[in-house]
């Protein structure tokens, strides 16, 4: 297991429309919870599958060295799922979603996607999706990929630069979501296991809006839970 002792860090100076992917962490869990945590789901939770964000990996700039670094990456379907935090409804260990927007909030029902306004007067610091879930207790440190589904504006904004973070953290590097589909932005990372209030994934929205299709969580197994392939 490698542990980055600036895990926010960014190796480029700007936005980047392919950013690296790379393992991140260890990231601690928040102190002072509710004092409960979900175990993690054994079902299939959310649209979003293993053998895409493993494809999207392999696509992304670094992907092939990652996939070296952490051989537990190529056996999607030895990947648990943890939780699913969508605007229609979540499963899993997830907590809940909260939006931080003046300018507005939509979806269509019963379908995940959640459009969200980008501020009016282009401070867009607190304009933000926030998805709140836990890590199951065991095992007390495990590595866990965090996909969310993005898709940018048309119109003014052809392209909406984001820069995630976690629990307040920046994670990995600003990068540029087209509007032309939504596309995956896999974070490969590691997580504490633990009973407190557990991680918040803070997507940012910035002028001309966001469509969000929801974040999956999903922990890589340990090698001595490989299945034979």
């Amino acid at each position: 297991m490698t542990n980055d002792p600036n895990p926010g860090r960014s190796t480029q100076s700007g936005p980047v429309s392919e950013p690296e992917v790379r393992l991140m962490g260890p990231f601690p869990t928040l102190a002072g919870g509710l004092g409960s945590s979900a175990e993690a789901a054994t079902e299939s939770v959310g649209p979003i599958d293993a053998v895409d964000v493993l494809d999207r990996i392999k696509s992304m700039r670094g992907g092939p060295e990652l996939l070296e670094q952490v051989p537990e990456l190529g056996s999607p379907w030895n990947w648990a799922a943890v939780a699913y935090v969508a605007a229609c409804g979540s499963s899993g260990s997830a907590r809940y979603i909260s939006v931080d927007s003046p300018a507005g909030v939509s979806m269509v029902k019963d379908r995940p996607e959640l459009y969200v306004a980008g501020p009016e007067d282009g401070n867009y610091s607190y304009t933000r999706i926030v998805c709140w879930f836990h890590t199951p207790p065991s095992p007390s440190v495990g590595r866990y990929v965090c996909t969310v589904r993005l898709q940018g504006p048309r119109g003014l904004y052809p392209d909406t630069i984001v820069r995630c973070s976690l629990n307040d953290s920046p994670i990995g590097e600003p990068f540029v979501v087209p509007s032309e589909e939504a596309t995956l932005w896999p974070f490969p990372m590691t997580l504490e296991g633990g009973w407190d209030w557990g991680f918040a994934i803070h997507v940012p929205v910035g002028p001309g809006g966001l469509r969000f299709f929801g974040l999956t969580v999903m922990r890589l197994p340990e090698a001595a839970e490989l299945a034979p392939v």
